[in-house]
């Protein structure tokens, strides 16, 4: 999740490693990036954002903590004139692609793309990410706005 999309299945067999006492417990995070650069040799080609579009709100209303029940809470705040991610150790700029879709600049995660949901009153509702490739997009709930000293940071 953090630094590949194995994170959690290289974090499991390690513990069963440590349980099972082998002496020599296995290499899983080579493991898995071997497996990986065998499914997928290269980063597919990023499709084109749709031309002359804006975000339909202010970046400002797109700033706030979300929340997922099983993944915790990330914030969404303002840096500068930019919105800024920060999960965990997940962190980055982001850049508006189209409508309410924005990619997160980071330079470990490639074509990580994100979409807000407009409530039907109008206002954003919901924050959709995929952190990894083998987990459908999460979807994390607006759970608060961000306390006005720590939007610009």
């Amino acid at each position: 999740m953090m630094g590949g999309d194995n994170f959690v299945e290289t974090v499991t067999r390690r513990i069963a490693d440590y349980l099972m006492e082998r002496e020599k417990p296995g290499d899983w995070s080579g493991f898995f990036t071997s497996m990986t650069e065998k499914e997928e040799p290269s980063t597919p080609p990023e499709k084109e954002p749709l031309p002359k579009t804006s975000p339909p709100h202010n970046l400002s209303d797109y700033t706030a903590i979300y929340n997922h029940p099983g993944y915790g809470d990330l914030e969404i705040s303002m840096k500068g004139n930019s919105l800024y991610l920060q999960y965990g150790q997940l962190q980055g700029l982001m850049s508006h692609r189209h409508y309410d879709v924005f990619k997160l600049e980071h330079d470990r995660i490639k074509n990580r793309k994100m979409g807000f949901i407009t409530h039907k009153n109008g206002h954003i509702h919901q924050l959709t990410l995929a952190l990894e490739r083998s987990v459908p997009d999460l979807v994390f709930t607006k759970k608060t706005q961000p306390k006005p000293g720590q939007t610009d940071q």
